[in-house]
């Protein structure tokens, strides 16, 4: 009837439906294996690229549709040209739009452009209207892989820290923000040569322990691993196979994880087994000459010389421990460096020694430990003791001298 009002007509954005759909893509289902994933995202490409097409022969935003197909094609982890192409061209049509640029830092990350991804995400940072945590967490990773000089690469992975700290600020409970920063730190110890700061390790420690608490998906398994080979480097060998088996747990096909755990077990089996055959190997008068030289109480400076059975566990403070070289333990990750060494009385310990060559040492050297940190190492295997030794460990080579020296 005329004079009445008309009938509002209900308009549809176009490219909502398939964003909606692209997004479904890129999750896993709780209930889906891998292989039925792929198989969902291959079934559903060639349908909505084919829409992408319509919707923008349909005169949707270009800049958009270009975004939405460099997604759909990114979903896969190989790098894709066509991807990349995709994306390149929605940077071009929307030139402030923080996705685009995020996402084709994706594809270049992939790609192993890391210096051009880096830009992407320098650029995704600039348009952006506020601080973003996703762009802040992308640069940190792009930044710890680019450099070409010592220097260089040692200043971007401090900024990669900072970086990451940024991103943590803006939602203290993101566990990718975390996560990242865990890493940041633990490529910087990595970065430092023959001057390990163990501090770092213990950074990374605190960062992974709260991301723990909010990751999930693919850096949740790759947390555990991670974390795991932190707890190694610090000796502590409980943690790191309790975090192993977690990422096993998470990912039975992870062989990497196994290893590492496998790996664990034969060293401290062996160091166990050096340190109970003692100076078995030699004849009774080398094992004399070899025990002659060592003391067995006085003074060196204001230390007090203290037998090895004799420390607590913990620092020792203002006591001098001497021992001998006897033998060299094969670590497979090379720090710390590992040799089994006894005092006088022929006790026999592990020393763990951080920020030294290992071509420094020989059989035989006498090594006088000042403020030694003793530690009884123990695993457990089914409820039982397994594997038991003790250590001292040595951050710092300066609080130790090699043959008086």
């Amino acid at each position: 009837m005329s004079g009445e009002p008309a009938t509002p007509v209900l308009t549809v954005d176009p490219l909502a439906e398939i964003e909606t759909a692209i997004e479904d893509l890129i999750e896993f289902n709780d209930d889906e294996t891998r292989e039925e994933w792929e198989e969902r995202v291959e079934g559903a490409k060639s349908g909505l690229l084919e829409k992408l097409d319509q919707a923008r022969e349909g005169g949707a935003d270009v800049g958009a549709v270009w975004l939405l197909k460099g997604k759909l094609l990114n979903i896969e982890d190989d790098y894709s040209e066509e991807a990349e192409e995709a994306l390149k061209k929605a940077t071009e049509f929307s030139p402030k739009n923080t996705s685009a640029w995020l996402t084709l830092g994706d594809v270049l990350w992939k790609k192993e452009d890391f210096e051009e991804s880096k830009k992407c995400f320098e650029t995704a940072l600039a348009v952006s209207e506020k601080p973003d945590k996703v762009a802040l967490q992308k640069l940190s990773m792009a930044l710890r892989k680019v450099g070409d000089t010592p220097e260089e690469k040692t200043a971007n992975i401090l900024l990669s820290i900072e970086k990451a700290k940024q991103a943590v600020a803006l939602d203290m409970k993101d566990g990718d923000s975390w996560y990242v920063l865990g890493n940041s730190h633990l490529t910087n110890f990595f970065n430092s040569g023959l001057s390990y700061d163990v501090k770092g390790l213990q950074n990374a420690l605190t960062a992974y322990r709260q991301a723990e608490k909010t990751i999930y998906g693919v850096n949740e398994i790759d947390l555990y691993h991670n974390r795991g080979e932190v707890h190694r480097y610090l000796e502590d060998y409980v943690s790191a196979i309790k975090d192993f088996s977690m990422a096993v747990a998470l990912d039975p096909d992870y062989e990497t994880p196994v290893e590492a755990m496998e790996e664990i077990i034969d060293m401290l089996a062996s160091i166990k087994q050096l340190t109970e055959k003692k100076l078995d190997n030699l004849p009774a008068r080398k094992r004399q000459e070899f025990l002659a030289s060592l003391p067995t109480e006085g003074k060196k400076g204001n230390y007090t010389i203290t037998p090895l059975d004799a420390l607590n566990v913990g620092i020792n403070k203002d006591l001098v421990s001497v021992v001998k070289v006897m033998g060299f333990v094969t670590n497979p990750k090379g720090i710390p460096v590992i040799v089994t060494a006894c005092d006088a009385k022929e006790t026999c310990v592990a020393v763990s020694i951080y920020n030294i060559n290992e071509d420094l040492l020989s059989f035989g050297d006498e090594l006088s430990i000042y403020n030694p940190v003793f530690k009884q190492v123990k695993l457990e295997r089914e409820g039982e003791v397994a594997i038991e030794y003790q250590s001292i460990y040595i951050e710092r080579p300066t609080t130790m001298t090699v043959n008086g020296k």
